[in-house]
């Protein structure tokens, strides 16, 4: 980690950071993932807020929209972290994106919520 000390502390905020691909060397914790983070405008405005996802964690309510994003996303990790942890060649094949779009509508419609929808901000971040 090229010599820096970075708090190995458990927050949404971490989270976050190293899902998107943040460079975590710049993650000090003493900011908010949003002010830390250079993301471009599209993820800033159609990510889940830490707020959101702590809503989530903590059992509050939040909005149908929120919990729709939160599905789609912590689904794409759950989906490629299972992909990669079998003994994989690290290259993602057209059917395993399918597998993945396929998984992740069965999940969305049992929970109420609308398939995935290449012209909706967020799942096109997911899908591109």
């Amino acid at each position: 980690m090229s010599g820096k000390n970075v708090k190995r502390k458990q927050n949404i905020d971490l989270l976050l950071f190293e899902l998107l691909g943040a460079d975590i060397l710049e993650y000090t914790g003493d900011q908010t993932f949003a002010k830390a983070a250079k993301l471009p405008d599209a993820i800033r405005n159609n990510f889940p807020l830490k707020m959101h996802l702590s809503n989530i964690r903590n059992g509050k309510a939040v909005s149908y929209e929120v919990m729709r994003k939160a599905l789609v996303l912590l689904n794409f990790f759950r989906y490629y972290v299972m992909l990669f942890s079998e003994d994989y060649d690290y290259s993602v094949t057209e059917d395993d994106f399918r597998d993945f779009v396929y998984e992740t509508d069965d999940l969305l419609i049992s929970c109420g919520h609308p398939k995935l929808y290449i012209r909706n901000p967020f799942d096109w971040l997911i899908m591109r």
